[in-house]
């Protein structure tokens, strides 16, 4: 596969969406639990233990917020605040309009697959990452995810990065990781979540399999400097292909875009049609396969297109990020339409496969529903993406 062909994989760093508190003494202030999220699937509940499905399952605490100071963790599950239960009638965010920004509640979440109730003070998007966070540095694993999949019902496929601690631990290009520190792995949810939590110096603990053998290593984890070197920073440009933990919990595939791809090319036509987000407190929340989609999408084949673990990540250089992995090699096409049906973003492949990762300029075109479409081969995936 060509440089140029990295393509992204959308870990869709999901924050609280529609989540604000609007009771009858009503602030002006929305709760915000300082969290990105995702649904899971009634097979993945299963897996983890869960017996409801219509919570959220943390992927991401944002630094300096409420969720970071009172120890929600990611990978979490959450499915209730005090004696409220989401259901199909009821989500979280229903749940937590009846709150404001201050009140204590009593957060309820499995972690590891035990329910566990947790004190927390709810924060507001006006708290500006107030908390001191206690996150100091990046640590950095060194793996990535490697074309083929896993037959096992868990684990990930993965590719070994030079100088890292994933290859000081012995691991070679192939292996399939099943667990890290305790969690099983599923999904590159799983692996962003369990790097996440970590500082340089913190041990890992990995299990995984090699030729049908079942092997482990356990080491201090490395910063990302330690396994790049001096010469490294940990920007969206460091280098042609370093793959990376990013401050919002996912990995990169960090690409020199000005060798590859020219100053130009990567500036893709955007209409301006709203008030500009504010990016420090932007939050985004995905649906899959959305009704009432604009009549302009015109849609190609069944909606079964092999892309995964799609994201939409708010930078602060005020583009969004998005990523996510494609599992068959075909020829793929992303499109973006604002909710009038207006194409806003395109980017054509021809025979990709693995990673793709892009900037999308959205924050002038301001709050609202968008959707995302990917097409792959004779099949797509359509997502409606809510920045509020």
């Amino acid at each position: 596969m060509k440089p140029y062909n990295l393509l992204l994989l959308i870990t869709l760093l999901l924050s609280t969406g529609n989540i604000s508190a609007q009771n009858d003494n009503c602030c002006s202030k929305k709760v915000f639990l300082g969290v990105n999220y995702e649904s899971i699937s009634r097979d993945k509940a299963d897996k983890l233990g869960i017996d409801n499905t219509y919570g959220l399952y943390v992927t991401n605490v944002i630094e300096g917020t409420s969720a970071d100071k009172y120890g929600i963790l990611p990978l979490d599950y959450i499915y209730g605040i005090d004696d409220y239960r989401v259901g199909r009638d009821q989500s979280l965010g229903s749940i937590l309009r009846k709150y404001r920004p201050g009140d204590k509640v009593s957060l309820l979440l499995y972690r590891k697959g035990r329910k566990k109730e947790l004190d927390y003070v709810l924060g507001s998007t006006s708290d500006k990452y107030k908390y001191k966070s206690k996150k100091k540095s990046k640590a950095f694993f060194g793996i990535s995810p490697m074309g083929g999949g896993s037959r096992r019902d868990i684990g990930i496929r993965v590719s070994i990065s030079r100088n890292s601690t994933a290859e000081d631990m012995g691991l070679e290009d192939g292996d399939v990781i099943t667990q890290i520190n305790g969690y099983k792995i599923y999904s590159w949810t799983e692996v962003s979540g369990t790097i996440n939590m970590l500082e340089p110096g913190d041990k890992i603990a990995v299990e995984y399999y090699r030729d049908g053998r079942r092997m482990s290593g356990n080491l201090p984890i490395k910063s990302y400097k330690e396994t790049k070197g001096n010469s490294s920073c940990d920007d969206d440009n460091s280098s042609s292909y370093s793959f990376n933990w990013n401050d919002d919990g996912d990995f990169d595939i960090n690409i020199d875009r000005n060798s590859y791809f020219g100053d130009d090319n990567n500036d893709h036509n955007i209409f301006a049609d709203g008030e500009q987000l504010d990016m420090s407190r932007v939050e985004v929340a995905i649906q899959d396969n959305p009704g009432g989609a604009p009549s302009s999408i015109r849609t190609r084949g069944s909606a079964s297109a092999n892309v995964h673990n799609i994201s939409l990540h708010a930078q602060s250089n005020g583009r969004f990020k998005l990523q996510f992995s494609a599992t068959r090699s075909d020829n793929i096409q992303v499109r973006i339409y604002n909710s009038a049906g207006r194409q806003l973003y395109l980017y054509d492949m021809s025979d990709f496969d693995g990673l793709f990762e892009d900037e999308v300029n959205l924050s002038q075109n301001g709050s609202g529903s968008y959707y995302l479409y990917v097409q792959q081969g004779n099949e797509y995936a359509l997502k409606k993406l809510e920045l509020n």
